[in-house]
């Protein structure tokens, strides 16, 4: 199967691109977008935003799953706040910037074919609140 997928890995890789791109150039600002330095690739695993503060994750979460737009927080809690770090004595407040990323992060969908029409849905239920 991994030989198969060998074969269409630098299409898929592209195609991952181009939806990144088109979300980056279309998603309204007040969303935080990836930002990918011009020497650097990405493969796209996800296209995770920041929320801004003056809205509610929660809200648009629920404004995805009306609409059957699957979307996903995979940082929910950041790592020094994790379990297997509690021997060194973190505690919520030391690392402020880390603990309001995993509070406003959400991850777009994200797969080499995902066709303009589902990304024009998906940006519109995010641009409306522009």
């Amino acid at each position: 199967v991994l030989l198969e997928k060998i074969e269409i890995f630098n299409n898929e890789l592209s195609r991952r691109e181009k939806v990144a791109k088109y979300y980056t150039h279309n998603i309204h600002k007040m969303f935080t977008t990836p930002l990918i330095p011009s020497s650097y690739v990405s493969s796209w695993a996800q296209y995770s935003i920041l929320i801004p503060d003056i809205l509610e994750r929660k809200k648009v979460i629920d404004d995805f799953n009306h609409q059957g737009i699957p979307s996903m927080v995979y940082y929910k809690i950041p790592v020094h706040l994790q379990k297997g770090y509690k021997k060194y004595g973190y505690s919520e407040g030391d690392m402020k910037i880390a603990e309001n990323i995993s509070n406003r992060i959400l991850s777009l969908p994200m797969h080499p074919y995902l066709n303009k029409e589902d990304q024009n849905q998906i940006i519109s239920t995010l641009n409306k609140y522009s």
